[in-house]
């Protein structure tokens, strides 16, 4: 009776929970391609009588490692390199020519500069013309100072300065080289530097080219052409770092009025260059 009380009781439970279907080709995997299958057939049958192909893949647009689009970035290099050739230029006819034509090309570079500068009117700390970092600035004029300490004592040791007669000032008027010295440094950072560093996208190899155009626009004078490569490095390089003009002008009127203290006039012939260092005995 045990047995057959059992027998019933499986039997129910049985009726209660059926059996599993047999697998068929409905899963996962196999399921949502058929129904794509299904609707591009649908699609063929109101529209065109082809399988309709899938939107091509929009490739994504290059870019440099800066973020900046190549064509876009070449486009701006030639520019770049277009206005420096221009000014530089119109530098180097005014260098090697005299009296008014030498005057018309220093107003055409300079009018050139300031077009190019400020046609996208540029902030006082784009300029280098804010406010000067104070470490920055101690460290430029003390460095400054005592590189134009040692250049008065190598003209004192060589004997082209003698310190208990000095020719002071050494240059007609020190305060309008101290601003002539502002001036270069402008050109030099803001122009020629800022540009160099877009169009060679590398900022050490625009210290290196901006400091060589400074030092060629002094030939053929055999001190300044040296002394203004050196003094060229070291300018842009600090220009790189602290972006501020102020101590740069400062350090460039300091080491300009110790090298003319101490190196005779005959050695450095007024600091001239171009054809006015050559027409000078």
């Amino acid at each position: 009776m045990s047995v057959t009380r059992t027998g019933w009781r499986a039997r129910e439970r049985a009726a209660r929970r059926p059996p599993k279907p047999p697998p068929m080709i409905t899963t996962r995997g196999v399921g949502l391609p058929s129904m794509g299958t299904l609707y591009k057939i649908a699609l063929v049958s109101s529209e065109s009588k082809t399988f309709p192909r899938d939107p091509p893949l929009k490739q994504a647009s290059s870019f440099d490692r800066a973020g900046k689009h190549p064509e876009t970035h070449s486009l701006q290099a030639k520019r770049v390199w277009t206005e420096l050739a221009i000014v530089y230029g119109l530098i180097e006819a005014a260098i090697w020519t005299e009296d008014r034509t030498k005057l018309l090309w220093t107003v055409a570079a300079t009018a050139c500069a300031l077009i190019f500068v400020f046609r996208r009117r540029p902030t006082l700390k784009e300029l280098g013309l804010n406010l000067p970092p104070l470490k920055g600035t101690l460290w430029t004029l003390s460095a400054a100072a005592i590189l134009a300490a040692g250049i008065l004592l190598g003209g004192w040791i060589g004997g082209t300065w003698d310190p208990r007669h000095p020719t002071w000032p050494p240059v007609e008027n020190p305060g309008l080289y101290a601003a002539w010295a502002l001036v270069q440094q402008f050109l030099l950072q803001i122009f020629f530097y800022k540009r160099l560093e877009v169009a060679l996208d590398n900022s050490r190899f625009a210290v290196l080219g901006a400091a060589l155009l400074f030092s060629a626009a002094h030939i053929p004078n055999p001190w300044l052409v040296p002394a203004t490569l050196l003094g060229g490095l070291v300018f842009c390089e600090l220009f790189r770092r602290y972006r501020n003009l102020y101590p740069l002008g400062a350090a460039h009127a300091l080491l300009g009025l110790a090298i003319a203290e101490a190196l005779s006039v005959v050695l450095l012939r007024h600091m001239r260059v171009g054809i006015g260092y050559l027409d000078s005995h």
